[in-house]
Formats: structure tokens, sequence, C-alpha cells
């Protein structure tokens, strides 16, 4: 009789949220990584699926392993790829133990793969775009967890027309 052949590797999830395209896996306490690729951008990095790498930002809730533990991997990988360092954004409570977690490896290896650790306080905003920020907010977790918000900010004409009447502000905007 034969073995039973071990189960196959579980395929990216899929859904089109008009603009974004939302890709990705989680399985609770195993692996969550959610890549929305038009804002370049991972949610956690708990495994490293291939299309992760394409993205230069990976936004980390908390630091549970399901949530942290395809990160070493990625930075490694996007290097190892010329695809530039990867930029983690991550609680700043959880900043020191990321950065130890990362440079634990770059010891293991004997090698120095290089990125960039964003920490985020409460409220603060890094910038992924011209026009979208993320911001952290604290919630609760068995870690600490943070929470972010992506926001997109209003068209730069808006501000420049501001306090025109209807029939002043296309003039005032100017051409584009």
């Amino acid at each position: 009789m034969l073995p039973k052949p071990p189960p196959r590797e579980t395929s990216l999830g899929f859904l089109y949220l008009p603009p974004y395209r939302v890709q990705g896996i989680s399985i609770a306490g195993e692996a969550t990584c959610i890549q929305i690729p038009e804002l370049d951008l991972c949610f956690d990095m708990g495994s490293c699926p291939r299309a992760a790498l394409a993205s230069n930002f990976v936004a980390l809730s908390h630091g549970h392993m399901d949530h942290v533990g395809g990160l070493a991997y990625y930075c490694s990988q996007r290097r190892f790829q010329g695809m530039g360092d990867a930029t983690i954004v991550c609680d700043a409570r959880i900043e020191s133990d990321v950065r130890t977690m990362l440079d634990g490896y770059n010891a293991l290896e004997r090698q120095v793969t290089p990125y960039n650790l964003v920490p985020l306080q409460e409220d603060e905003t890094f910038k992924l775009k011209n026009n979208i920020s993320l911001k952290g907010f604290h919630t609760e977790h068995t870690a600490p967890l943070d929470g972010v918000q992506h926001h997109r900010a209003p068209h730069q004409a808006q501000d420049r027309v501001h306090g025109f009447s209807a029939g002043e502000a296309p003039r005032a905007q100017g051409p584009g």
C-alpha cells in the first residue's frame, strides 16, 4: 500500500474590491500574509508567498510567529533578487523585538540583509504613496497589537479651489 501524499500547498485567496486586488493566505495560528498590490503593501508576513516579494512594504499587526515567521525570508529574498530593501512598518512597542529577530538571522547567516524598520506610535501616520498613508492604532490581543488603517488623501486640486464658488473653481484650478 502506498503512503498518503503530503498535503498540497494552499493557493492564495483572491478578492477584487475595486480598485484593489486583495490576495494572500490567512490560516489561524499558522500563517497570515495579505497583499494589496496596488498599494505595494502586505499586511503581516507569517509566510512569504512568492507574489508577496513584489511588495516594497510590510505592515505588521503584532509579533506572533504566524504573523512574522516569513519576515526574514522576505527581506533576504528581496535583496537576493535585486528588488531593493524591505520596509517594515510595525507598532513602536515591538520595534526592538523585530529588530532583534532580524539581526539574529543576520548573525546566523553570517551576512547582512538590509531592511528599513519604521516604528509607528498610536495615531502616527506613515506615507506609502503621494496620497495614501497608514495610520496606527492600538487594540487588544495577547501581544502588543497595532491595527493599521489606510487613508487616501483628498485630491490636491480640492485644496487649491477651496473657498471659490462653483463657477470660479474651474478657473482657479488651472489646467490639468
